[in-house]
């Protein structure tokens, strides 16, 4: 167990956030889950911070005096060991933060949410600072019992992962609303970018468009065409299984596979040749194996806190039990052809997709969807199919709803979601799936050349 100290702890909160879940109209108990993750977090930070300065005092002790070799050799590792236990609450104080991000995805749109995560220039913004001697935390907190007094629910930003626009955000409405709570006017730089990046949130939130959002031209907000399938249940049971037997395996649907596996009921020793023996017959041309962890590499997807019933959670962030999601991208693509849709595999770090109704006849609609939203097949446990048809239906839609004007047939003025020059078209027609790219920069018996590693 990676936490035991922290154990309970994650267990009341999984089973308070499970009944808000339940009944999110209450807000006596979204007031007490967070005033239980402020205090949580501030203590983890005051350990932090104690940390800190202990490591301070050793860095000037070997700066101030020319210690013996024993000594320096024992202070260098008394370092060391702080960093990993700093490491370790940073940790820590991620797991709490992510189940504050449960009560936001509770009041609130997932596709929503996101927009929260980055800054105008579409790159993550910085993470939370720490509550601990912030100035402006007891008005926060004034602002969010006041909120909540009032009959809104409101969070503070600084328990969740995915809020970092504003201090404290309003959920009772459509959309969320984040709000930066300032003592007083000031004109200088900073507050004012906040304020002008929250303004153009409202606006885009407001329209369900901008011409220009965080360097993206023409982006427009729509809401889903299929209803979302997802199989939580399944990958929950899955996890299960494998607490009683060891591994498990789940194939909810053709071209997706939950693999769970519980580390401790392995034989010791044998960790990695189980791992092999499980995930060998899912290796081959097209198959993709991600495998979630409880870090910061969840991003913005549907928090685990939601989707894991309590003692999966547990088991999750103890990293007990392994989780991973093997995809069919072959059959996926199979998926996309029968919709009517050609489909290329890109998975160049950015783009999993590019779509069009034809390959070589862009008027018709083509756009790309990106990895980050590929990865709620295997984070948020959706359905594969269901992810096919859904951008299907949007390509199908694309250009009549969102680009009336345009006329079709015309190829360059208007290509899906975005406008196109000549050069860009060039080089979107010439892309080929991933296996295939990987295939030519096989090394060959003449040249030796080294094979690059894989997309993900």
């Amino acid at each position: 167990m990676r936490f035991p100290r922290y154990q309970e702890l994650f267990r009341g909160l999984s089973l308070q956030l499970k009944g808000l879940q339940r009944d999110s109209k209450e807000l006596g108990p979204l007031h007490a889950l967070q005033r239980q993750l402020i205090r949580a977090v501030l203590s983890v930070e005051r350990r932090v911070l104690r940390l800190k300065r202990a490591r301070h005092r050793l860095t000037r002790m070997k700066a101030k005096s020319r210690l013996p070799k024993e000594r320096a050799v024992a202070v260098k590792a008394l370092t060391a060991a702080i960093d990993d236990r700093v490491d370790d609450l940073h940790q820590i104080m991620f797991l709490l933060r992510c189940f504050g991000d449960g009560i936001a995805f509770t009041y609130q749109s997932k596709y929503a949410l996101k927009h929260l995560m980055f800054d105008e220039k579409y790159q993550a913004k910085q993470q939370p600072g720490f509550m601990t001697g912030k100035k402006g935390f007891a008005r926060e907190y004034r602002v969010l019992c006041s909120g909540i007094r009032a009959g809104v629910p409101v969070l503070l930003a600084d328990i969740t992962n995915i809020i970092r626009h504003g201090d404290v955000c309003a959920m009772g409405g459509p959309d969320p609303l984040p709000i930066e709570v300032k003592s007083s006017r000031t004109k200088r730089e900073r507050p004012q970018r906040q304020i002008s990046q929250l303004q153009a949130l409202a606006d885009f939130y407001g329209n369900d468009r901008a011409e220009n959002f965080r360097g993206a031209p023409n982006v427009r907000r729509t809401e889903l065409l299929v209803e979302e399938a997802t199989f939580e249940g399944v990958m929950n049971d899955c996890i299960r299984q494998a607490m009683l037997n060891g591994t498990a395996m789940a194939e909810p649907e053709t071209g997706l596979w939950y693999v769970a596996v519980h580390v401790a009921r392995l034989e010791p020793g044998r960790e990695t040749a189980v791992l092999d023996e499980l995930l060998l017959p899912f290796l081959g041309k097209g198959r993709l194996v991600v495998h979630p962890t409880p870090d910061s590499t969840w991003w913005h997807m549907l928090p685990f806190t939601l989707t894991l019933d309590t003692g999966n959670t547990l088991a999750f962030i103890q990293r007990e039990v392994l989780i991973f999601v093997v995809v069919d991208v072959m059959h996926a693509k199979e998926l996309f052809r029968q919709a009517g849709v050609h489909a290329v595999a890109l998975f160049d770090g950015t783009w999993a997709f590019q779509i069009s109704q034809d390959a070589e006849d862009f008027s018709a609609g083509v756009f790309r969807v990106s990895e980050q939203h590929f990865l709620r097949v295997t984070h948020d446990f959706l359905s594969l199919r269901w992810f096919v048809e859904e951008n299907a239906a949007f390509l199908s839609a694309s250009l009549e709803k969102f680009f009336p004007h345009a006329e079709p047939g015309i190829e360059g003025e208007v290509a899906g979601r975005f406008m196109f020059d000549e050069a860009q078209m060039a080089e979107w027609r010439s892309v080929r799936d991933v296996w295939d790219r990987e295939d030519e920069a096989m090394p060959s018996e003449e040249d030796g050349r080294g094979r690059p590693g894989t997309t993900r």
